[in-house]
């Protein structure tokens, strides 16, 4: 912004400093002047002067806090930033967990599925043995 930049502020506080050393030489002056005419403008004039010196102090100040502001909100976003990406970090590590997690529980239930196989082979060859004692007993 116009009135943050230091090289304005620097050149609006050389053209101040000219205008107060004029004023001054005027107000001196002014001070051998009878014509009231002219001594009530040259009062106007001054108040002028000193209402738009303190309406620039106003600009500059709302300026400055809109700078100040500017950095805060900056500073906030960095730090926000800093935020998700530590919590990007946290949810890529738990879904590595979860992706390992997931692939053991399916290790597991292949052991399972392969497991639940032998037991229905082994179920068969029990009852096929079962069976024939039972019939040799019946023969017995």
């Amino acid at each position: 912004m116009i009135t943050g930049n230091q090289s304005f502020k620097a050149d609006r506080a050389a053209v101040w400093n000219g205008i107060k050393h004029s004023r001054a030489r005027m107000d001196q002056l002014s001070s051998n002047w009878t014509n009231p005419a002219n001594v009530k403008k040259w009062a106007e004039f001054k108040s002028i002067l000193d209402e738009f010196e303190i309406a620039q102090a106003k600009v500059e100040a709302v300026a400055k806090t809109a700078d100040e502001q500017q950095g805060a909100a900056t500073k906030e976003i960095a730090v926000n930033t800093e935020q998700v990406a530590s919590g990007t970090q946290e949810v890529s590590a738990s879904i590595l967990e979860v992706n390992d997690a997931v692939k053991d529980t399916g290790r597991h239930s292949s052991e399972v599925l392969q497991a639940a196989g032998e037991l229905t082979k082994l179920s068969s060859v029990l009852r096929s043995e079962v069976d024939s004692f039972l019939n040799d007993i019946k023969a017995a």
